[in-house]
């Protein structure tokens, strides 16, 4: 792990964040979240209500509920409201350690409390091969 926080060290989140991404409404039907689950390549979407961030829907939660719960569940039954996110503002190297700890695929990016945009594990690591590949020159 210490060699990819020296790889990202110096960057901040805002400089690599998604910005295009999918967030659902705490009133999302689990059937809509699946439907966008299949439809695309995101696996967990942050929950946000007048851009404020309210939790992340995992996947992982969300196919767990769709075998246990009724059809008309809501997104806000099984958010993770105690998700790790990270201000715009932070550098980069405490996004490889949170994403580490908390053991997921997503971190919400905010600005003032405002969601603006995600880091995955996947931009990171694509940002990691990019930056080594560029090293080795």
């Amino acid at each position: 792990m210490k060699r990819r926080i020296t790889l990202v060290g110096g960057i901040l989140v805002d400089q690599v964040m998604v910005s295009e991404f999918k967030a659902f409404a705490p009133d999302d039907s689990l059937q809509r979240a699946a439907a966008f689950t299949l439809a695309g390549t995101q696996k967990d979407f942050p929950v946000v209500s007048d851009a404020i961030l309210e939790g992340v829907l995992r996947q992982t939660d969300l196919l767990t509920a769709l075998s246990s719960k009724d059809d008309q569940a809501t997104v806000v039954s099984i958010i993770r409201r105690d998700a790790a996110s990270v201000e715009s503002t932070e550098m980069l190297d405490s996004v490889v350690t949170k994403l580490s700890e908390c053991r997921c695929d997503l971190l919400p990016v905010t600005r003032e409390g405002k969601l603006v945009g995600v880091v995955t594990t996947d931009s990171l690591s694509a940002l990691i091969r990019l930056r080594e590949a560029t090293a080795n020159q």
